[in-house]
């Protein structure tokens, strides 16, 4: 059986993921877990690694973080259970990696399959929440690669000179951005919304964000990761939505192609994807960027849309209609999917039906503006990684131990929370929003040092 019939149809595989009803079958995806372990001498230096093959987190050694790593729960499962369970629906072997070394935590694709890198700083976090995070966000990449055509990989992924990525930056590309937000989702979904302990609940998580242009906002993970989360949790029937547009429109590279796919599926959705992605840009999203990404830049909208942008203020005084009746671009939505589906019950249920509209509005174009950015730390472009991976943290033995790693870690998203809750209620450039930055710099700031202290492999 070729690996695309193993495929579950119509992002049934990701409705599965997440309600995890999941069984075994006689088509599933093979998964090990591999322990390494570092080899020390009299010293405590390290010489070497051993890896070995294990059956259940009762092989590793006594007194090992990874077994209370690995016991932790996920949908009612541990870990381990978890991610076994998953890649019965994955469509290539999977390998879950365990290692004591001080080295990159990545998770890809290559030769032997899909695969999940987990390294000793995973265990040190005194956050359940982060510690789940980490587990989740990598596995959400895995699911990724699943759902996406078999030749999508991670080439052109770049994090800038340091080859790190932190919540507050705007990365240098789209697809990066994409990438990453999507993992964050994926994660939060499964860890009560947390993004290590920020919480995609909550609308001051992207609050930093408020001295940005919204194309700047469309690059930084945060963001894309708080827009999929509100689909999935304020639209109706949005979980299942989001999987379906991924598994059938895939690949995207990034959140405006995303939200593209996503209308063409679900049309009935326009109007409050056009009012979810105008909320969360604090109204930074300009009336052409709107159109773009909910109604595939067409200056004809439907009624709905026209009195939504209106409202809303993204429409200038001069700006002209055109009524139209007849069948309008969402009919034709409409009648294409109902003759895909031949008018099926499953087709009803999985489409989002279009609204009835009679009549369509022109929208003349106008001059628009976008204010200026300020931004907590730009990342610049550099190094970028390969296609088969993507690399939460630099590698290689450490003069600072994981322990720091994690504390500083946790302090930069202790910062980041106080200044998302200060840019509430201040303006970027206020003294009040300027002291929270200076506290969020600092904390970057050291936990960079001890990033860079891990030498390059």
């Amino acid at each position: 059986m070729s690996m695309l019939n193993k495929r579950l149809p119509l992002g049934k595989f990701f409705t599965v993921l997440f309600l995890l009803s999941l069984t075994c079958s006689a088509w599933a995806g093979s998964f090990s877990l591999v322990y390494e372990k570092v080899i020390t001498d009299s010293r405590g230096n390290e010489i070497g690694t051993q890896k070995q093959v294990i059956s259940s987190p009762d092989q590793l050694p006594y007194g090992s973080p990874w077994r209370d790593y690995l016991a932790q729960k996920v949908d009612h499962r541990d870990f381990f259970t978890y991610a076994k369970d998953l890649s019965a629906y994955f469509s290539q072997p999977m390998t879950l990696n365990i290692s004591d070394r001080n080295a990159t935590s990545c998770s890809g694709k290559n030769s032997n399959g899909f695969f999940v890198t987990l390294n000793k700083h995973v265990t040190q976090f005194s956050s359940v929440d982060s510690k789940k995070f980490v587990f989740l966000h990598e596995m959400g990449h895995v699911a990724m690669l699943n759902a996406y055509p078999n030749a999508f990989d991670f080439s052109g992924l770049n994090y800038g000179g340091d080859n790190a990525h932190y919540l507050d930056e705007i990365l240098p590309n789209h697809k990066t951005a994409w990438v990453e937000g999507w993992a964050n989702c994926f994660a939060a979904t499964k860890n009560g919304g947390k993004v290590f302990s920020l919480n995609l609940n909550e609308d001051s998580t992207t609050a930093f964000l408020r001295g940005n242009t919204f194309e700047e906002m469309t690059r930084n993970e945060l963001f894309i990761g708080k827009n999929l989360y509100d689909i999935m949790k304020t639209f109706s029937g949005g979980q299942d939505k989001v999987f379906n547009t991924l598994s059938r429109t895939g690949p995207h590279y990034s959140l405006e192609e995303f939200c593209r796919s996503y209308i063409r599926l679900y049309p009935g959705d326009q109007v409050n994807l056009a009012k979810l992605l105008n909320k969360t840009s604090y109204g930074k999203i300009s009336l052409d960027e709107l159109l773009r990404f909910v109604n595939n830049g067409s200056r004809t909208v439907s009624q709905g849309l026209y009195t939504y942008l209106k409202d809303a203020g993204k429409l200038s005084t001069s700006v002209a209609s055109n009524q139209s009746s007849g069948s309008s671009f969402w009919a034709s939505i409409k009648s294409f999917f109902a003759n895909l589906f031949g008018g099926s019950k499953s087709a009803a249920t999985s489409m989002a039906a279009a609204p009835s509209v009679s009549s369509s509005v022109s929208i003349a174009p106008a001059a628009m503006t976008t204010s200026g950015s300020e931004n907590v730390s730009l990342t610049p472009s550099g190094e970028t990684f390969s296609a088969g991976e993507v690399q939460e943290i630099p590698s290689g033995s450490t003069s600072s131990s994981v322990e720091d790693l994690a504390a500083a870690q946790e302090n930069y998203y202790k910062a980041f929370r106080a200044y998302n809750q200060v840019m509430i209620d201040h303006v970027p450039d206020s003294a009040e929003a300027k002291a929270a930055r200076d506290v969020l710099k600092a904390a970057k700031r050291r936990l960079e040092e001890i990033r860079k202290s891990f030498p390059r492999e």
